[in-house]
């Protein structure tokens, strides 16, 4: 009786934490499927790339504004959301390091962080970023990147 429910009450804290903690799957990381994605809802890929682990922009940028589950939800109704990391502190694997180094040349990109908006049917870019002000909330990041969106239009 006891080990049983020492296994629930773990189990019920998993889900607590689960619920608690954002959604890291709500960013895609394999290029080809997010734009796949993108194309079939019709919806344009919000493209970060990030330093995650190096990075101080790039870390306050995902700490305050990219892992919100607000941010998440909001703007996962507006964009497929993407992220191109480059780590130092671990690796990625061979593939996805190739796909992310391959990205950044062809998207120019060479400070993070960078965010790019980006047509998921021509491949053109909407709007592009680099680099975001400390102050900078999830709302005002997605009316930013919205209002470039609706002059690109």
């Amino acid at each position: 009786m006891r080990q049983a429910l020492k296994t629930v009450f773990i189990s019920g804290l998993l889900v607590c934490m689960s619920a608690v903690l954002p959604g890291a799957d709500a960013w895609n990381t394999d290029f080809k499927n997010a734009r796949q994605e993108g194309r079939a809802k019709k919806m344009p890929l919000m493209m970060v790339f990030s330093g995650s682990d190096w990075c101080q922009p790039c870390i306050h940028l995902e700490r305050n504004v990219l892992n919100k589950r607000g941010f998440i939800a909001e703007a996962s109704r507006k964009y497929i959301l993407f992220k191109a990391d480059f780590p130092r502190g671990r690796t990625l694997g061979q593939q996805l390091e190739s796909q992310n180094k391959s990205l950044a040349g062809r998207y120019s990109v060479y400070s993070y962080p960078t965010v790019l908006v980006l047509d998921a049917a021509s491949g053109r870019v909407l709007a592009r970023e680099t680099g975001f002000p400390p102050g900078i909330g999830p709302r005002k990041f997605l009316e930013y990147f919205d209002a470039k969106i609706g002059k690109a239009k």
